[in-house]
């Protein structure tokens, strides 16, 4: 600053000097005045801070930022005396916090990451973690999940005529021919393993004799003898074939009538 005393000006490189006031006083006679001027030394300072990557601070009405880091700012009418101050501003911002998350889950399974649901609709994102460390800052995490294919297998199972299978606790019968059972935490990745059961029934084996014999004769079938009093009957033969199945076997005899005859004397 400066200042006019006199028409003498004091500033920096004049700050102490004796002036005379002319007509001073009622007989008009000169007034010597010696004049000590004090200048106060500069008011500066330095602001110095870390902001995080993309942030910004407002100083003096100023904006720093990343691309605006440093520069000098004047306060006026600071103080006592109303003085100007002038701050050196220096800030540091921070690289930006970058991370990858990584997964693989089972098929039609899903994974919550920072309020985002993944699953086979939305398999990659960006998720923005606040506040996060010493600093406070933003971390930005690119997401990547995998998902497995299905496992899916077919079981076909073929049963003889009136059997049942039972298959993971599920029975299989003739009023059950298909359905899905499902094998949990099945691999190295605990997936659960979906199979679809088809259950075929063979025809049922059934054989058949028919004779016709004279009242007196009789047949012997597999150690029974079918005659007049004993004209049918059924056997079961077991494991009959490649699939072990049961054959049943029906006989049916018609017996003639026993021939009679008239003697006359």
């Amino acid at each position: 600053d400066s200042l006019v005393i006199n028409g003498i000006t004091f500033d920096s490189n004049n700050l102490s000097k004796s002036t005379i006031y002319s007509i001073i006083g009622p007989l008009g006679c000169d007034s010597v005045h010696s004049i000590e001027v004090e200048m106060l030394p500069l008011k500066t300072g330095v602001f110095t801070e870390t902001i995080c990557f993309g942030d910004s601070v407002i100083i003096n009405g100023e904006t720093y930022n990343g691309s605006n880091i440093t520069g000098t700012e004047t306060f006026t009418n600071i103080g006592k005396y109303r003085c100007d101050s002038v701050v050196d501003v220096s800030l540091v911002e921070l690289s930006i916090k970058t991370g990858l998350y990584t997964d693989t889950i089972c098929y039609g399974e899903n994974v919550p990451i920072n309020g985002t649901t993944y699953d086979s609709n939305n398999l990659t994102g960006i998720e923005v973690f606040q506040g996060v460390g010493v600093n406070n800052c933003d971390s930005i995490v690119n997401v990547n999940i995998v998902m497995l294919p299905l496992k899916l297998s077919v079981q076909n199972i073929t049963l003889c005529h009136g059997d049942s299978y039972v298959f993971n606790g599920t029975t299989y019968d003739s009023t059950n021919l298909m359905g899905t059972e499902v094998f949990p935490n099945i691999g190295a990745n605990n997936c659960d393993s979906t199979v679809l059961v088809n259950v075929n029934f063979l025809n049922e084996k059934v054989g058949y004799y028919a004779d016709t014999i004279c009242f007196e004769d009789s047949v012997t079938i597999n150690g029974t003898v079918f005659n007049a009093n004993n004209p049918s009957g059924s056997f079961a033969y077991q494991n009959i074939g490649t699939y072990g199945c049961d054959s049943t076997f029906l006989v049916d005899l018609t017996i003639l009538p026993q021939k009679s005859s008239v003697i006359n004397e």
